[in-house]
């Protein structure tokens, strides 16, 4: 069981790629789903467009949207 888990771990770790953002860079944050109004299916999914100002390491992101 030890060997299957293994080789399941690394066949999705090779396809698996770390997001690179750049300073100033425009992205979207998403909405989650716990935080949308009664629209139901018709809720957007995404807010922004936001700009990225920096990152720390756990993997959060500070965005600040596109009037400062």
């Amino acid at each position: 069981m030890f060997l299957y888990q293994r080789r399941i771990k690394h066949t999705f770790d090779k396809k698996v790629r770390p997001c690179q953002f750049k300073e100033g860079g425009l992205v979207l944050k998403r909405i989650l789903p716990n935080a949308r109004d009664s629209r139901g299916k018709w809720t957007p999914n995404y807010e922004g467009p936001y700009v990225f100002k920096c990152a720390f390491f756990g993997g959060a992101l500070i965005l600040v949207d596109q009037k400062g």
